[in-house]
């Protein structure tokens, strides 16, 4: 175990909260601290405070009894598509890409919130001032339900602190923070004000590391070259190797592909559900998945569809007469189609 671990735990069993960048991080030092404990000798054992900063928000925000307040991600995803739609309706403009609108648009709402920005009275360009009108939409709506939304949890977190309504322990210690965000600063102050240190933990660099730095023309060969640099290394007989990816869950499908073509190609025509060579930490969203994102495309068509919901509703299998229908589906779907290229 490394120093890094070592002082991590250890400050854990002696009661300190440990906030992780990432759930996985923190699966990882729970596990390591169970080791420990049994290495010890020890047959039971506090559960240890190691949790994700995200985590620990959400269960300060239920220990307010505020958790039926928050707005999760899809409920809120679900209100910009329609917030946007409505927009988009009303200035007789058609969105092609209606779902990653709105994931750009609620990233974009959490980073001003986050940095506590505003956009009012700066001079923006037609895009900006949609979005200005749809944050605006979002944030009115939200006041009016009584909403939390994810990205002011931490405003109302700490604010309870402040108020004595949540204690923190003595002692903090961060780990697997790269930046000194708003959020981490913001728990730095309430921390000082109670009394209670913060501390980042970092890992001590390793002396042998080599870093080389690897220029692509885009993101699909930046993955293909990864693909080939991981498939090399285990060709040389390299037992592990892992390949971290900043913006796993938007690229999680081409990352999968390109990766199995290189790495372990005959899983995709194997009869037999044999473990793969490589694996993604990241799981399928369940509305990813054929089933249900049909459920929930079917579901939120009305009476005013675009023409990329029209094509999918002709197209997938999880509808009654998909198979019979077919040809006659096939050809309406390149009718509608061809509108758009008429536009």
């Amino acid at each position: 175990m490394n120093p890094f671990q070592t002082r991590l735990i250890d400050a854990a069993a002696h009661g300190a909260l440990i906030l992780t960048s990432n759930k996985r991080l923190a699966r990882h030092l729970s596990v390591a601290f169970d080791s420990v404990m049994q290495q010890q000798g020890h047959s039971v054992w506090p559960t240890p405070q190691i949790i994700s900063l995200d985590g620990w928000l959400s269960c300060c925000l239920a220990e307010m009894d505020e958790s039926w307040r928050l707005l999760d991600r899809f409920p809120a995803q679900r209100l910009w598509e329609q917030l946007i739609e409505e927009d988009s309706a009303e200035s007789e403009l058609e969105l092609l890409q209606l779902s990653s609108t709105a994931d750009k648009a609620q990233e974009a709402h959490q980073l001003l919130t986050e940095y506590q920005c505003q956009l009012d009275g700066l001079s923006l360009t037609d895009d900006q001032q949609a979005f200005l009108r749809w944050q605006r939409k979002y944030q009115d709506i939200c006041r009016q339900q009584q909403w939390i939304d994810r990205s002011e949890i931490p405003t109302y977190v700490y604010y309870a602190i402040t108020e004595g309504q949540i204690r923190l322990p003595r002692q903090i210690l961060l780990a697997g923070f790269d930046q000194w965000s708003p959020t981490l600063q913001g728990l730095q102050d309430v921390a000082d004000g109670q009394g209670a240190q913060v501390l980042k933990v970092q890992p001590e660099p390793l002396a042998a590391a080599q870093i080389h730095r690897h220029s692509c023309n885009d993101s699909r060969q930046e993955v293909e070259q990864a693909a080939r640099w991981a498939r090399n290394l285990l060709e040389q007989g390299v037992e592990s190797i892992g390949v971290v990816v900043p913006d796993l869950s938007q690229r999680r499908s081409q990352i999968e592909r390109i990766f199995r073509a290189q790495i372990d190609p005959a899983a995709s025509i194997a009869l037999s559900a044999e473990e793969s060579a490589f694996s993604l930490s990241l799981g399928s969203l369940l509305k990813e998945t054929g089933p249900i994102h049909a459920a929930l495309e079917i579901l939120s068509a009305g009476f005013r569809m675009t023409t990329d919901q029209a094509s999918f509703l002709l197209r997938t299998p999880y509808l009654g007469g998909s198979l019979s229908e077919s040809d006659k589906r096939a050809k309406l779907d390149v009718w509608i189609r061809s509108f758009r290229q008429q536009s």
